[in-house]
């Protein structure tokens, strides 16, 4: 039962990551009025946990760019 009771508890802390990341997600996408991308047909909340499930990097990374400003705090390489 020992290696069970590890695999809920990763699947739940799997599962509430996955929900605060679609959340988060979907706050940003409201607050910067962003459109629904080629997955618009699933609503937002689709989208975002299609997104958030399938390439989590790609969508965090996607955020992150689209919130950064690049004149403010300039990137140079190896900083």
């Amino acid at each position: 039962t020992r290696p069970f009771f590890s695999y809920l508890v990763s699947f739940l802390f799997f599962l509430a990551m996955l929900f605060i990341s679609i959340r988060l997600r979907n706050y940003m996408r409201n607050k910067y009025a962003i459109k629904a991308g080629p997955l618009r047909r699933l609503g937002n909340y689709g989208e975002d946990c299609v997104c958030m499930f399938f390439c989590p990097y790609c969508a965090m990374i996607q955020m992150a760019r689209h919130t950064h400003d690049d004149k403010e705090y300039p990137g140079y390489c190896c900083t």
